[in-house]
């Protein structure tokens, strides 16, 4: 049985604070993985991860919540095309 989507509705709502936690974090990642994958590579020392996917991951991130934040200052909720997403 599929949850009805007006049963979620203000449940999944994030405020101006901790959006703006979760884009300092992601930057935060994103200037690490970027620091730590410019690093010269030592040749006996194998890196654990490649951090060139983080930097990706951390960037899609970012992208996402900046988004995010443009919908709650602006006070206007993403809707879609159709207009009624979540009613």
């Amino acid at each position: 049985m599929m949850w009805p989507l007006s049963m979620l509705k203000g449940a999944m709502d994030i405020g101006l604070y901790p959006s703006l936690g979760l884009l300092a974090l992601a930057l935060g990642l994103f200037a690490f993985a970027y620091w730590k994958a410019h690093k010269p590579a030592e040749p006996l020392k194998v890196r654990l991860m490649n951090y060139h996917y983080l930097i990706f991951f951390a960037a899609v991130f970012v992208l996402v919540m900046l988004a995010h934040l443009v919908s709650v200052i602006s006070g206007h909720p993403f809707t879609g095309r159709s207009g009624n997403f979540g009613q």
